[in-house]
């Protein structure tokens, strides 16, 4: 998350803010990791060395263990569930149908109200030139 996104004062977002600035040691792979085998049928495989390479580009936002100790959630569940409960319920009702724009801005103002950030969409709309404004 950009800097300027991120409230103050919100502990998880600060420990958030803090992971994605911590050095960038090199990480060690575990015994037994996948990259190992990749390694391995690299260079016989494409798919292999695609996969090596993937790893070994994103390997600093694989650090898993790392960011659990912070007590940051590490899975996709939590952002489904939210996605679920903030975006399905309120677009999908009976009846309802949207044009893009207007679930844009419904969406916008929705999210922003959950996250406690609608004054911050106020703000950014009223910067926002009113032939591009939602």
């Amino acid at each position: 998350l950009p800097p300027n996104r991120v409230p103050k004062g919100d502990a998880t977002k600060d420990r958030l803010r803090q992971a994605s600035q911590t050095s960038t040691k090199e990480c060690a792979w575990p015994p037994g990791h996948p990259v190992e085998a990749l390694s391995l049928q690299a260079p016989g495989c494409g798919e292999a060395a695609r996969g090596l390479e993937h790893f070994r580009q994103h390997r600093q936002r694989m650090r898993y263990p790392e960011f659990r100790a912070q007590g940051l959630c590490v899975g996709s569940g939590a952002v489904e569930a939210g996605c679920k409960s903030a975006i399905g319920a309120r677009m999908k009702g009976a009846g309802m149908h949207w044009t893009v724009g207007g679930a844009n801005a419904i969406l916008a103002l929705r999210c922003s109200t959950l996250s406690n950030r609608l004054d911050d969409l106020w703000a950014e709309r009223a910067t926002t030139a009113p032939d591009t404004a939602v």
